[in-house]
This record gives structure tokens, sequence and C-alpha cells, in this order.
């Protein structure tokens, strides 16, 4: 996974992927990192393993008595290295792209709280704070990626507005917040680790990795 990251910002910033004003989107974030994944993958396993990588994984984060819910929540990229039948090694990726320029991409206490939650969902789904009884994908990794050009994203915080006034978001050279946090009465989550924030800059774009793994 380092070194598919690494890659990517290479061909990022020197503007051999996603160069063209019509390819800046999450979509093609996802596509090709999700390339770049399936290559370095393929030439790390041996010769008996087999490495895949998907797209849109369906997931079932509340499921009671061993049967899945009618809610569900699309992982961006999972990948998986198998030996014969047997798993030996799965990951989830949740991915954010936020362009100054387009609407989503202004910096807001609900786009940071939707940031958030994807950390949570991680979380989740490598086990942190997975409840008894319920039917749940359990990964061996889960990692999180966001590439921005709006520099608040980098610099500034939003507070909640629950009980404690905490603090919250992506500035460089913190941790994120953990515990619970509420936008309002529909919009709450509960983060049970904090995570360090370390931006890398190249121009005006940023690119931040979180291993929730750690």
């Amino acid at each position: 996974m380092d070194e598919s990251w690494e890659r990517f910002v290479q061909l990022f910033t020197s503007h051999k992927i996603m160069y063209r004003d019509l390819s800046m989107n999450e979509a093609m974030f996802q596509f090709h990192f999700a390339n770049l994944i399936q290559t370095i993958g393929n030439d790390k396993v041996s010769q008996n393993e087999t490495f895949e990588v998907n797209l849109e994984t369906r997931w079932y984060p509340n499921c009671k008595n061993g049967k899945k819910s009618k809610k569900y929540k699309d992982i961006d990229i999972t990948c998986y290295i198998y030996c014969g039948e047997e798993k030996k090694y799965s990951c989830a990726i949740e991915l954010k792209f936020k362009r100054k320029r387009n609407k989503k991409g202004t910096f807001a206490k609900d786009r940071m709280f939707n940031i958030y939650r994807d950390l949570e969902y991680l979380e989740h789904e490598i086990g942190i704070n997975g409840k008894n009884g319920q039917y749940q994908e359990i990964y061996s990794e889960g990692r999180f990626y966001f590439m921005t050009d709006n520099i608040d994203y980098v610099n500034r915080q939003v507070e909640n507005t629950g009980k404690e006034i905490v603090p919250f978001g992506l500035k460089k050279d913190t941790c994120t917040a953990s515990g619970k946090i509420v936008i309002d009465s529909k919009k709450e989550l509960n983060l049970n680790k904090s995570y360090h924030i370390n931006w890398v800059s190249y121009g005006e774009w940023h690119f931040l990795e979180i291993d929730v793994t750690k």
C-alpha cells in the first residue's frame, strides 16, 4: 500500500494521470489508485498466491443473529491476498477527493463529519468497536486516503456541537479527535482511536494517508 500511494502521488504531481480537467474527480482517483495497487500487488505475491482488487465492495455494518440487514456501506477499494482458497490478507480503503473549485470541495463541518465517518467505518471494518452478534467482514488492514487543493483542510479545524466542544478536523501536525462527535440529532459518530495527521504537499495539491490499523 505504501508503494502504491507513493507511486500514485508521483504520477499525479508529474501530470502523468488525472491531468485533464475532465479526469479531476474521485472516480478517476479510485480508478487510477486501484490500478496501481493491482499492478504492484501482483509483483509482490509469491507464485502460489493471487492478489485481487475490487471496487465498491458491499459491507453490512449492523446485522443481528448472523443475518445481513438491508443497510450496507460500499467500501471504495478492497484488496486481498489468497493462497488457494485461504484468505491471507485483506485491506479496506476509503478515499476522498475535494477540489476547491467545486461546491463539494469547500471546507465545511458536514464535509469534515463525512471524512470522520469514513474513519469510523474503517475502524469497524477491521474489527475495532465491533459488537457481539453483528455480521461484519473483518479486514486485516484499513487505510484512508485524501487529496485536495483546498488548503483549508490542511490549516483549519471545526467544532462539534456536543456537550463538550471539541475541535476536530485534519489540521497538519495534529491528531484527529476521538470519542463522540455530534453535528446534529441525525449526525453522530464515535471514533475509538486518534490518528496523527501528516500531510504531504506538492504545489497546490495536498495528500494525506491514515493507517487505521496502527
